[in-house]
């Protein structure tokens, strides 16, 4: 994920990532959250109950995901 991230001209980032990887990787996740940063400023938070959908199929729930939605006003 991150070496795509680069690839792009990032300006922001919002990350939101569920709240179980928070508590399974302890410690870890600030190195995870940290990584994120060094590409662009970055604001996000910890939440549960993620889910996805699509008109295509079903809603379903996710576990210990985590979203980075980047921005940038850049044609690449």
């Amino acid at each position: 994920m991150y070496n795509r991230m680069l690839e792009h001209s990032i300006e922001g980032i919002f990350t939101f990532s569920c709240a179980g990887r928070k508590t399974f990787l302890q410690e870890d996740i600030v190195k995870e959250v940290e990584q994120v940063g060094k590409i662009a400023p970055n604001v996000g938070f910890f939440s549960y109950s993620e889910f996805f959908g699509t008109n295509v199929c079903h809603t379903a729930m996710l576990n210990f995901s985590m979203v980075n939605l980047c921005l940038s006003e850049s044609d690449t």
